[in-house]
């Protein structure tokens, strides 16, 4: 009886750490929503030779991440519209092999870039940096700065 008490007591202690170790993490993250991945590719932007590209994430309930890269003007544009007290993550590769990493929490946020005219550009948004973050697929037809 002692034996199988002390076993009762080590699985629900077990699960009472899993619960907080796990769920509150999960919560704060990504919720059990379905999310949809939008890709707008505009290689008429008004820049000559120029492509623009914005990728989202958007649930059905209207909670969306974005980012926006501008190739007139260059500028990325990080959209934080998902209360997960977490940053959206945006990540711009331009003709290189790592990305560079920008983020925007609750809110838009602008960033000036520069690069050469001509470079093939890859965009991802996620919805934080955390393991259990959201993001768009990288490869797709890319832009042009």
């Amino acid at each position: 009886m002692i034996n199988r008490t002390l076993k009762l007591l080590g699985v629900a202690a077990f699960a009472a750490v899993s619960t907080v170790s796990f769920g509150g993490a999960a919560t704060a993250d990504v919720d059990a929503r379905e999310w949809a991945d939008l890709y707008v590719r505009n290689p008429t932007d008004g820049d000559a030779g120029g492509v623009s590209l914005t990728e989202s994430i958007i649930d059905g309930e209207g909670t969306s991440v974005a980012a926006q890269f501008l190739a007139e003007g260059e500028r990325l544009i990080v959209y934080d519209d998902y209360d997960n007290d977490r940053s959206t993550v945006a990540r711009l590769w331009v003709d290189g092999p790592g990305p560079e990493v920008f983020y925007s929490r609750g809110s838009r946020k602008e960033f000036d870039l520069s690069y050469d005219e001509g470079d093939t550009v890859h965009l991802q948004v996620c919805t934080s940096d955390s393991l259990l973050t959201i993001c768009t697929e990288v490869k797709k037809e890319p832009g042009r700065t």
